[in-house]
């Protein structure tokens, strides 16, 4: 009895060491393990976050918001904006724009602003006629904006500026140089357009009893 116990105490000691040893393996294997979940997970989010950066550029000049191409809802005006201009063109306009020297067409039915100010071109063939229902309607008090200019649709017409507050506004009895009181271009551009036909801060020069304000 005496000489078998030495051998149970041995092998108790030998079992122990070897539960030691699976549980300090067990231990470095969870640990392991965890190591490369975390490298694995850190890898995954910075990958995310590099193709979320990539598809997610910073807004330019040419952010737009609302229609390139629209209309006011009366369909008297129609705007196109593009990254070098806003054009809008007035069917029907009881204002008058004075004459450019050898313009044998009409001036007053476009109105143009680019980085040059506002020109009213010399064109010639019928005015435009009112837009279909083809073109998007801008609400009233809608704005669209495009290559650094916004035009805002009114029950009194639209108001086109740039980044500098440079513009105009349209309306069916008058055109306005904005800001008031600021002078027109004095650089004609090409084909007799210019922006000396339009009346600085008020509207334009008129019939007697003309109004300064009115419905686009």
């Amino acid at each position: 009895m005496s000489a078998g116990r030495p051998d149970q105490n041995r092998l108790i000691r030998i079992l122990v060491a070897v539960d030691a040893v699976l549980v300090g393996a067990l231990v470095i294997a969870l640990v392991v393990t965890g190591v490369n979940r975390a490298a694995r997970t850190g890898s995954a989010a910075t990958t995310g976050s590099s193709v979320g950066g990539s598809t997610s550029p910073a807004p330019s000049a040419s952010a737009s918001s609302g229609p390139a191409h629209f209309r006011l809802p009366s369909g008297n005006i129609a705007c196109t904006l593009t990254a070098d201009s806003a054009t809008c063109t007035i069917a029907n306009a009881t204002f008058t724009v004075p004459p450019v020297a050898g313009c044998t067409g009409t001036v007053g039915h476009t109105v143009v602003l680019d980085a040059n100010g506002v020109a009213t071109p010399c064109e010639t063939g019928p005015a435009p006629r009112p837009a279909g229902e083809d073109v998007p309607a801008l609400p009233y008090g809608s704005s669209s904006t495009l290559g650094g200019r916004t035009c805002t649709s009114a029950t009194d017409g639209v108001t086109c500026t740039d980044a500098r507050g440079v513009g105009f506004r349209l309306a069916r009895e008058s055109l306005t140089l904005l800001p008031q009181g600021t002078a027109p271009s004095a650089t004609p551009a090409p084909s007799a357009t210019t922006a000396s036909n339009v009346t600085s801060g008020g509207p334009a020069a008129g019939p007697p009893g003309h109004k300064g304000k009115g419905k686009g």
